[in-house]
């Protein structure tokens, strides 16, 4: 079991020599992702919106003139992308062990 190391509350993952504009993107992360929980947990639909809005921009991606494929990069959207294949916004592809996305064919 792995166990997380503290660090200094001045200072970045990175260490403490790391550039202040990256230490502010860490610190704003951190708080953005403890809201969006918190907001989650308070609000039980939250989760379902949240999943739903996902899905509409990702096929939205897909329609736009350059794009092909819309790759999952983020393992924790992968059960959205699932989702969102069965509910018809898009389809799902596997290129190996990767996640991909692309428009659903017309009939």
């Amino acid at each position: 079991m792995a166990t997380a190391r503290a660090t200094p509350r001045n200072t970045s993952v990175l260490g403490p020599g790391a550039p202040a504009v990256i230490r502010w993107y860490e610190t704003r992360v951190t708080a953005i992702s403890r809201l969006s929980e918190l907001f989650a947990n308070a609000f039980p639909g939250w989760r379902g919106l949240a999943r739903h809005s996902w899905c509409r921009q990702q096929r939205s991606r897909l329609h736009a003139p350059d794009r092909k494929v819309v790759w999952v990069q983020d393992g924790k959207k992968m059960a959205w992308a699932l989702w969102g294949a069965e509910h018809g916004f898009f389809e799902l592809h596997w290129a190996g062990r990767l996640p991909f996305l692309s428009a659903v064919a017309v009939a």
